[in-house]
């Protein structure tokens, strides 16, 4: 919702200390990657919406060309959103590669 508007996030989440942990929270989210949880959501997002745009070719490989400081986020924690990515599409295989040459969130793929 930010990104779109061209709000840029500079921070998510509280850093744990002795005082803030997961026993003293008395309401709403926590987890200790947060930040990271929602970061991989937004990378899924991404991916679908290019995804909805063209014709699967479900019986190739689809390679995702990411940034390599994003592949982790892409990947998902548990590789969560790879998985969600071969069920909803039926998709036999995924291999995210690096490509230093791409810029922020922008992303590439391709069947071969």
């Amino acid at each position: 919702v930010f990104e779109k508007k061209g709000i840029k996030i500079i921070r998510l989440g509280l850093n744990p200390t002795e005082d803030l942990g997961e026993n003293f929270v008395i309401g709403g989210a926590y987890h200790p990657a947060l930040g990271e949880l929602a970061n991989s959501r937004l990378m899924l997002n991404i991916v679908k919406e290019m995804l909805n745009k063209v014709i699967l070719e479900k019986d190739k490989t689809l390679k995702i060309y990411v940034n390599p400081k994003l592949i982790s986020q892409l990947i998902g924690q548990r590789r969560a959103n790879i998985v969600y990515l071969k069920k909803e599409y039926q998709i036999k295989e995924i291999k995210v590669i690096p490509k230093k040459e791409l810029k922020g969130r922008d992303i590439e793929f391709a069947f071969v």
